[in-house]
Formats: C-alpha cells, structure tokens, sequence
C-alpha cells in the first residue's frame, strides 16, 4: 500500500483562516487593539471595502493558490532503468489540478522520445502502459506505470584521420 501524501498547504491554510478571521486576541492580558485595524478602502462613491474583508480575501487567494499552484507541473515522472535499453515509468499527476486530464500519453511519449534521442536511440517500443485512478479521502489521483525498450541504436559517428 502506498503512503499518502499530506497536504503542505493545510496548515497554511488554516494560518490564514485563523488570522483573517480575528478581530482581537484575547487572553490574559487582553488586548485593547484589535490585530487587523478598523480601516477601510473607498473603491468608488458608493462602494467601501473593510481592511477585514481585504485581509480575508486575500488569505483565501493565498490558501487556494498553495493547493492549485497553477505554475507547477501536472505530472511528476519517475524513471527506472532495468537494463541498458529498458526503463520503466511511473507517472503521477497532481491530485489538485485545473485540467491536463488526457495528456498522460503526451507526457509519457514526450519523455520516452527524450529518453531515447539522449541515450543514442532512433525510438522506442512501448511494451506496458496502463493508466488508472487512485482515490483517497481529498480527491483522486491519475497515475500511469509504462515501460519501454528503447530500439534502433545509432552508431556513433567514425572520427576520419587525413
């Protein structure tokens, strides 16, 4: 069984709840200030935001950001080698993600024609590809396992002596 990937942005997450959603602290020594001030923002005449809801906006965008990261890559790629002209592949796409849901061919091939022109190979033979789901409690998860052999070795060049 594999292990679960945690979450990294949960307590981020939770931070920027916490913190957009208070209004003071209060304890022993309570506080006549309170942590976000009474301020507000006049966007035109008639429409005036409160720095609190500014604060909170702003903390969901953030939260929503480190669980989407747009900017990250939807696949992560593991390789392994099993002999010289043999690899295979894990594919794992992320579990949050904003589209890219038939593109594990395209990655897998993309990778295995890299693999094959850096390692001296004209192609490549795919010999496994099976693409599933994995489901876990915060949503489910593309994976693919694939294996290739690599074929057509191109020989290397013949230095001329004159």
């Amino acid at each position: 069984m594999r292990p679960r990937a945690a979450i990294p942005a949960l307590p981020a997450i939770a931070a920027a709840l916490l913190a957009a959603g208070c209004s003071g602290i209060s304890g022993e020594y309570p506080r006549s200030t309170p942590v976000i001030p009474a301020a507000s923002l006049r966007v035109s005449e008639g429409y005036v935001v409160s720095l609190e809801k500014i604060v909170t906006y702003a903390g969901i965008a953030v939260a929503v950001y480190l669980v989407l990261d747009p900017l990250a890559p939807n696949w992560q790629i593991e390789q392994t080698s099993l002999a010289d002209d043999t690899y295979l592949f894990s594919l794992r796409m992320k579990r949050f993600h904003t589209g890219g849901d038939g593109e594990a061919r395209q990655v897998f091939n993309r990778r295995a024609r890299e693999l094959a022109r850096s390692s001296g190979y004209s192609g490549y033979e795919v010999t496994r590809f099976e693409e599933a789901i994995d489901s876990a409690m915060l949503g489910t998860q593309r994976t693919v396992d694939a294996a290739i052999r690599l074929t057509g070795k191109i020989a290397a060049p013949v230095a001329s002596v004159e």
